[in-house]
């Protein structure tokens, strides 16, 4: 889904933003709660987990809200803001920016560089096979045992 949601685009549970350095995720987690996260590191939340939130989503009225199925439980306090788009930036920091400029964030960026990716698996080496020398052939002579008739 990239780093941003815009007016009427939520998330629902399991979905996720990245920040374009693939550092930082946002995730709805199953559980209900709202996780910003420095690769496996939890950074900031809304503390919604156990509230059934099914969706969040950023409306055309202004307002980033997470939803359970009967009613909303966060929201970001925009309402009456115009244009509005949510955006995961690459300094760590969300933020709902508006056509006149950045109306609520997380307070999280940081200026640390981006913790590093995990290291990839180093990939199982087999051993080099051993080439054996061929056993050695006795040589055979190759006698015919036919007789030409006549002689």
């Amino acid at each position: 889904m990239g780093d941003t949601l815009t007016e009427g685009q939520k998330l629902e549970k399991g979905g996720s933003l990245t920040s374009n350095n693939g550092a930082y995720t946002l995730t709805l987690q199953d559980d209900g709660n709202l996780v910003l996260y420095a690769r496996d590191k939890a950074v900031w939340s809304t503390e919604t987990n156990g509230q059934d939130v099914v969706r969040a989503e950023v409306q055309t009225d202004g307002n980033f809200v997470l939803y359970t199925p009967e009613k909303p439980v966060w929201h970001t306090d925009t309402k009456g803001k115009k244009d509005v788009k949510l955006v995961l930036q690459d300094d760590r920091n969300l933020v709902l920016y508006a056509k006149d400029g950045p109306a609520w964030s997380s307070k999280t960026d940081t200026t640390e560089p981006p913790p590093p990716a995990p290291a990839a698996a180093e990939p199982e080496v087999a051993p080099a096979a051993v080439e054996e020398p061929a056993p050695a052939v006795a040589a055979r002579s190759c006698r015919s045992s036919r007789t030409t008739p006549g002689r």
